[in-house]
């Protein structure tokens, strides 16, 4: 008869076993709610810092191109072997550049400029915009524009043998 009532009560050690795997449990149950905020503030993190490299990207391309373009020896200003002008490009070069570079070099200009939209705008002395390389995709998610500021020759403008010189800038999308 004794067992029986031992046997329909709890013992003080069953109840201290009890109490261990109730905190047990919750203390599980906490460790897999910070375990699982780690993971989500992680992914946030991982996924912002994702998209400022593909925007940091992006704009090294924009620099890359836009110097690549300031420097294309089709287009600076020159006198047979004598140096190139600095920060000068040739107005009458530049109006020829587009159509031959769409006929005959698209490919390479490609692997130099990818996905691009040059364009060479005159503010003096007459204002006209150049398009130099337009490549633009169909779609795309960011894109970055550059400017340079550069002066202007152009050879039919001046006196016979003086060029004219005028003030414009160069404008460098590119597209990702």
């Amino acid at each position: 008869m004794m067992k029986e009532v031992i046997k329909g009560r709890r013992t003080v050690s069953d109840r201290r076993a009890q109490v261990h795997l109730t905190e047990t449990i919750a203390i599980l149950f906490i460790f897999f709610i910070l375990v699982g905020l780690g993971i989500s503030f992680y992914g946030k993190y991982k996924s912002i810092s994702f998209v400022e490299q593909q925007e940091e990207l992006l704009q090294a391309r924009a620099i890359r191109a836009t110097l690549k373009a300031i420097f294309l020896p089709e287009l600076l200003c020159s006198r047979g072997s004598a140096e190139p002008e600095e920060n000068c490009m040739d107005v009458v070069k530049a109006r020829e550049f587009s159509p031959q570079l769409q006929d005959k070099f698209d490919d390479y200009y490609f692997e130099m400029f990818s996905y691009a939209n040059i364009t060479l705008q005159q503010i003096y002395p007459s204002p006209e915009k150049i398009p130099l390389y337009v490549h633009v995709p169909e779609t795309y998610e960011q894109r970055e524009t550059t400017f340079f500021v550069m002066a202007l020759r152009d050879e039919t403008r001046g006196e016979r043998g003086v060029p004219s010189y005028g003030f414009g800038y160069l404008q460098v999308e590119v597209f990702s």
